[in-house]
């Protein structure tokens, strides 16, 4: 009997499993196809080794680690989950580790070796990798705990589980040994395993250690072993199985034995818990259960499998076959299945009746004179005496397809008071129940659906709304929107209101001939209707609603909703019963039997946030745009659960949000909780909370306020009283600066005008006389006289055009010339880009520093002397003047002035630097002034560069 059942459950499987199955690859988020390994860590996230790094899931995105995050090999083939949340990886490698917090660490190898684990053994929260001999951690390197000496036997003989235990082969099984504190092998336990095979390495086989239990797949069976009691069990296998098609994952909980089509789950006392079976997880390499029940199947080459565990949970009727309708009667349950006999439900398994239906399945009803009564769109039909199709259309001849004793296609068929109505396509028929005769045409109609009987009428529900039978006379109800009928397709009744589910307008209530709309239910197409105590049960297109009814239809509210994630084989649900706990749900792919005892359905979501700490600190500095992203750990039903969350202390209400990530533009100073809340399609809600830190600057504390307002306050109290003497200082230096403005000015032009340049003028201009030479003479002395003039009109101006300025240096420097004959030479370049006639410069600011050239430069020059005046403009408000001459230099001249016999100061620098300063605090410049010595670049000379940035526009008189 049990094998029967097991094979029965078998073919349903093989049947079914085709609805709401999951399947992972490349092209959905995994980085390859190749899947070594899957495990689950504590917080309920999956994780999977594959041929291209790990990646871990949590029902909605992938998360993948590569050599690029740290991974020393992206091949990492083997994954063990420890308590404290690690995630420890083997690959073929010199380095071995973790990952936590969505951060990998790595550790070497000593000798860098490259090991390739064959076994790992999980204690409390750290792994041994046992490659040969056994790897344990320590200093953040991975060396190696040799037997040899110990026990007499080498490494392939025995091997350290801890620092402490070793496990050594026999003859006839295993012997569990401790070290000493001196280094002292003691025999704990001797353990006899009947038809051992102590050939091959003792890592030979597949093994493990998770604790206290040590598991080891065998040629036929799998042996467990309590490394602290020597408790052994060994299990058989069932049949001829690959070794290595087997698989073992254990964690604190269990111990998971995939083998065949089944897994096997035991406790660590070696008791079975469960076996669940799938057709074909012999095809697969790992499989595993997580906690939720859902099935994980990997592959070497097709990726991952997900079977959720309400599917497994589930059992399903009918695969691929269209089930119309469902009714009990006496506690029977009837199914209606398109071109099918109707069946009836018998302990666990749907048993086939005698009767069969043509055409769709409209109702099966049951009275005492016909027993059950199957209603087809093309023939329906009866345990006993169905109505033949002469009892109710007496001019046969227009239908002469049929012959006259075919049977009666119906939509309904009921009795009240006496009286038989039929409702067949077209037609509203009426018989009385004593004559077992023909039947009497009440009215023709089309588009009727079924009856429904209120207390002594009866209603009609079709596709143009709801008809009345009373008095054995048809008429229409009338509706508020003559316009747009209503149609209505299923009714119950309930005390005095009768519940109707229309096509696509929800529920309606009819109560005191009123209707009534449910808004909670806007937008369904209610097929059929279950009344549960205060609940209603709605078949809908949109998977099976419930209900929960209030006086008030207002506030009535949808408080569960079933969809294929809870086992439907479909989203549009024909028909649905209830029965022993089971929802029943009608289908066009099949009959779905779901267990609403199941904890599935109550189990609330599993919030988390991405980031790693529970607190968040931000310098309000940096506060705009802070995000947060969260999700919810759910394998199969992330379509169906919802988001809101709120802002504590500043939001009181939650908001619902579509995103998973929240982002603040803006947030004050201050602690707030971001609770963020889940809720799925049956109410089941969960809500999790992170704290956001906005730190305040120094200047944002309460202190710093407090300060900065008695600051404010004795600055207010004290400006008043500085106000004036400010004003009056303002005015003051401005007067000075003016006047000390003018007093430079005079001293330029006195410098400029210096005795020793008049004097060696007019000597140069006799000396032109004595020679006899007048005409050269006379060119000195206007010249001469001109640039006096100019010396005198432009020392009236504030500002000259650089036209002006250009003249003025140009007829000093001819004077110079005529005076040092062909001791001196000059040029003046003015870029193309330059306009003289718009360009204005502080008058007179290029002469003193020409003269300075000249007199300290030239003059004591051996040779020819020349000066170079360069004008170009870097930019539209900056003009820069170079004046380069190939005299001796700054640094030679300051020594014949310092150590000379003629002490030849000029205070024209001196002028100069100060006339400088005054002119940056009138804010129409921005003058710099620098001069180098020629030597450093190997030369003889000065240069000196004049920048002026011109800051806004001069306001200056220039006429």
């Amino acid at each position: 009997m049990l094998h029967f059942g097991k094979l029965m459950f078998l073919l349903v499987s093989m049947m079914v499993y085709g609805q709401q199955q999951y399947y992972y690859s490349t092209t959905n988020g995994l980085p390859s196809n190749t899947v070594y390994d899957i495990v689950q860590d504590k917080d309920g996230f999956i994780w999977m080794a594959t041929s291209k790094g790990i990646t871990k899931y949590d029902g909605d995105s992938f998360s993948t680690f590569t050599v690029q995050q740290g991974l020393p090999n992206n091949d990492t083939w083997k994954l063990e989950s420890t308590p404290d949340g690690k995630i420890w990886y083997a690959a073929k490698s010199n380095r071995q580790g973790y990952i936590e917090n969505d951060s990998i660490y790595s550790f070497p190898i000593e000798h860098n070796k490259t090991i390739s684990p064959g076994g790992l053994a999980v204690l409390d929260t750290t792994v041994n990798y046992i490659s040969g001999t056994s790897h344990f951690l320590r200093n953040q390197i991975w060396k190696s705990n040799h037997t040899d000496g110990l026990l007499g036997v080498d490494d392939d003989d025995a091997f350290f589980i801890s620092d402490t235990l070793i496990l050594k082969r026999e003859t006839s099984g295993f012997s569990i040994y401790t070290i000493s504190e001196n280094r002292q092998p003691v025999k704990n336990h001797e353990i006899k395993i009947e038809n051992f095979s102590s050939s091959g390495k003792i890592i030979q086989y597949p093994f493990g250690v998770y604790g206290n239990t040590y598991w080891r797949i065998q040629e036929e069976s799998l042996l467990l072993v309590n490394l602290k009691t020597a408790n052994t069990r060994i299990i058989p296998y069932k049949g001829k199985l690959n070794r290595h098609k087997q698989f073992v994952w254990a964690n604190d909980s269990q111990i998971q034995w995939k083998n065949g089509d089944s897994i096997q789950v035991y406790g660590h006392d070696f008791t079975l818990h469960t076996t669940i079976y799938f057709p074909s997880l012999s095809k697969y390499n790992r499989a595993i259960l997580d906690r939720d029940g859902n099935l994980w199947m990997a592959s070497l080459s097709n990726g991952v499998q997900l079977i959720p565990s309400n599917i497994l949970n589930t059992k399903y009727y009918f695969q691929n076959k269209k089930v119309q309708k469902l009714e009990i009667f006496d506690d029977t349950l009837y199914a209606g299945i398109l071109n099918e006999p109707l069946h009836y439900y018998d302990k666990g398994a749907f048993r086939p009746t005698m009767l069969i239906g043509q055409g769709n399945i409209y109702n099966i009803r049951k009275t005492k004179e016909h027993g059950l009564y199957l209603l087809a769109a093309e023939g329906s039909n009866a345990e006993r005496h169905p109505i033949p199709r002469e009892f109710v259309f007496e001019e046969e001849k227009q239908f002469y397809r049929s012959s006259p004793d075919s049977k009666l296609a119906m939509h309904d068929f009921v009795t009240n008071n006496q009286k038989k109505y039929i409702l067949t396509h077209d037609l509203i028929a009426m018989g009385t129940v004593k004559s077992s005769g023909k039947y009497q045409a009440l009215k023709k109609m089309k588009g009727g659906v079924r009856f429904s009987v209120v207390y002594d009428s009866i209603l009609i529900l079709a596709s143009d709304g709801l008809h009345l039978i009373k008095d054995d006379t048809v008429s229409k109800i009338s509706e508020a929107n003559k316009n747009r009928p209503i149609p209505y397709l299923s009714s119950v009744q309930r005390n005095t209101q009768l519940y109707l589910g229309t096509d696509g307008f929800g529920v309606e209530v009819l109560e005191g001939g009123e209707l009534y709309s449910i808004p909670a239910t806007q937008g369904l197409s209610v097929n059929n209707m279950v009344l549960k105590g205060n609940f209603l049960w709605l078949a809908t297109q949109k998977g099976v609603k419930v209900l929960k009814i209030d006086p008030s239809p207002n506030k009535s509210k949808i408080v569960h909703s079933y969809y294929q994630a809870d086992g439907l084989l479909d989203r549009n649900i024909n028909d649905l019963a209830l029965k022993d706990s089971t929802l029943f749900a009608a289908t066009d792919l099949g009959l779905s039997a779901i267990d609403l005892k199941s904890t599935a359905h109550t189990k609330k979501p599993v919030l988390y946030f991405k980031e790693a700490k529970d607190t968040l600190q931000y310098l309000s500095t940096n506060h705009s745009n802070i995000s947060v992203s969260f999700g919810a750990i759910n394998f199969s039903n992330q379509q169906n659960i919802h988001y809101s969350y709120r802002l504590l202390p500043s939001q009181n209400e939650f908001e619902k949000t579509h995103s998973k990530t929240i982002t603040f533009p803006s947030l004050a100073p201050g602690q707030y909780a971001l609770e963020v809340k889940a809720i799925d399609q049956h109410e089941n809600w969960n809500s999790k909370s992170i704290y956001l830190t906005i730190i305040p600057q120094w200047w944002q504390t309460d202190l710093a306020k407090t300060i900065g307002i008695c600051i404010a306050l004795l600055l207010l109290g004290t400006t008043g009283f500085y106000l004036y003497n400010i004003a009056k200082s303002r005015e003051q230096r401005k007067s000075e600066r003016a006047k000390r403005l003018v007093t430079l000015e005079l001293q330029a032009l006195r410098s400029q005008m210096n005795p020793h340049f008049v004097h060696n003028s007019l000597n140069a201009i006799q000396y032109f006389v004595q020679r006899n030479e007048v005409a050269l003479s006379e060119k000195y002395l206007s010249r001469f006289s001109k640039l006096i003039r100019q010396f005198f009109e432009f020392s009236r101006k504030q500002t000259l055009l650089l036209s002006e300025e250009v003249a003025l240096i140009t007829n000093y420097l001819e004077i110079e010339k005529l005076r040092f004959e062909e001791k001196l030479n000059y040029s003046i370049y003015i870029d193309d880009t330059i306009d003289l006639q718009t360009i204005t410069i502080p008058s007179m600011l290029l002469q003193p520093i020409i003269e300075n050239a000249i007199n300290h430069g030239i003059f004591h020059k051996s040779g020819p002397g020349k000066v170079e005046i360069r004008f170009v403009q870097p930019d539209k408000d900056v003009l820069k003047v170079t004046i380069q001459d190939n005299g001796i230099g700054l640094e030679k001249a300051k020594e014949m002035q310092q150590y000379g016999t003629r002490k030849n100061r000029s205070n024209s620098t001196e002028v100069l630097q100060e006339r400088l300063t005054l002119l940056q605090q009138n804010n129409d410049w921005n003058i710099t002034y620098s001069i180098e010595d020629l030597k450093t670049y190997g030369k003889s000379g000065t240069r000196v560069i004049v920048t002026l940035i011109t800051i806004h526009e001069n306001k200056h008189d220039i006429s």
